[in-house]
């Protein structure tokens, strides 16, 4: 358990380092190759070791050494860090949880658009390829614009911005929202909040969950630019009106796709950076995601100290993950290894697990 541990920790961060090191040589331009990178690695942290696997070379200690080694054995530590783990879990549950009802709220208490909104939005979500229908809601709050929900996805849009609003920008406004769902960012979002809630205590976790959270944003910018038929000094300049009437950007749930700092989505959409990825880009995120990701067979472990040290190790194994006295555990082990060297032939193979 405790190499399946480390190798899930050591893989998953290995991959992580990688995918933002590749978002960081991209810098703003890419966004579709950074976002497949950042999926990937923010998956990896919640799939168990598949690749990169070593033979692990058992040694040849004497049993004293093991007898004492297993009679040392303290579970204190082990049950202090696994009591650590799951209340840093409990608390990022109760904010994921909190994030939840705030959501819930927030979409009971809005009304539906009128029918010319709803008919836009269902004319640029075919634009899109987005079959399922979309609910478009007018809320009352001073929030920013958020889509959410996956089995009944719904985007909220504040009345007030509504108001200010051509029909042209709100066709931008719709298209960024819609782009979100197109795109299963708001079931992205669960595997985000499920990531941080693991991984609470490793900061590769939390900094690919932000990163992948804004190059979602630069994705459905991209989309805006792209399906909107609006020109971008005119979408920028709806960002920063929504920006503006917004109260808090905080006040928009966690688990909904919310607004994000502008400054480097500005600059990003006014230096035009918002080009697909030239091919080459393509390909190298392709190799990497074959090295880090495709399955691959471990290799056995080897044990070249034959069937007593191997005995041994077991009985120790069982020893810490079953826990039980340590007398008993080093007489067991004393027992097994004699009856084992009796039985074994002089000619016998090396034991192999």
């Amino acid at each position: 358990m405790s190499s399946l541990v480390s190798s899930w920790i050591l893989q998953s961060s290995a991959i992580a380092l990688v995918a933002l090191a590749v978002a960081s040589v991209l810098g703003r331009r890419g966004a579709g190759v950074r976002e497949a990178m950042l999926t990937v690695a923010a998956l990896k942290f919640l799939v168990p070791p598949i690749a990169l696997s070593f033979p692990a070379i058992l040694p040849s200690p004497a049993f004293d050494d093991v007898a004492v080694a297993a009679a040392s054995i303290d579970r204190t530590v082990v049950d202090v860090v696994m009591l650590v783990h799951a209340a840093g879990v409990l608390v990022v549950l109760c904010m994921l949880v909190a994030s939840v009802r705030q959501l819930r709220r927030l979409v009971a208490a809005a009304r539906p658009a009128d029918e010319a909104t709803r008919v836009r939005a269902g004319r640029l979500a075919d634009r899109l390829g987005l079959r399922r229908p979309v609910s478009i809601l007018i809320s009352d709050a001073a929030i920013a614009p958020f889509a959410a929900g996956i089995v009944h996805p719904v985007i909220v849009i504040p009345g007030v911005l509504q108001a200010s609003l051509t029909d042209a920008e709100i066709d931008a406004v719709l298209v960024h929202e819609l782009a979100h769902h197109a795109r299963g960012h708001v079931a992205i979002s669960w595997i985000r909040a499920l990531l941080c809630a693991a991984w609470w205590w490793n900061p590769l976790a939390w900094r690919t969950s932000s990163a992948l959270r804004r190059v979602q944003e630069d994705v459905c910018d991209d989309a805006v630019v792209r399906w909107s038929g609006l020109d971008v000094d005119r979408y920028c300049d709806a960002l920063v009106r929504a920006a503006r009437l917004a109260a808090s950007p905080a006040i928009v749930p966690a688990l909904a796709e919310r607004a994000h700092p502008l400054a480097r989505r500005l600059r990003r959409l006014i230096d035009g950076a918002n080009a697909p990825a030239p091919r080459w880009q393509v390909w190298t995120m392709a190799v990497v995601l074959a090295m880090f990701v495709l399955p691959a067979r471990a290799p056995r472990p080897v044990n070249p100290a034959g069937p007593a040290a191997a005995i041994v190790y077991r009985d120790v194994y069982d020893a810490i993950v079953k826990g039980g006295a340590p007398e008993a555990v080093a007489a067991r082990i004393a027992g097994r290894v004699a009856s084992q060297s009796a039985a074994r032939p002089s000619n016998a193979r090396p034991f192999k697990r």
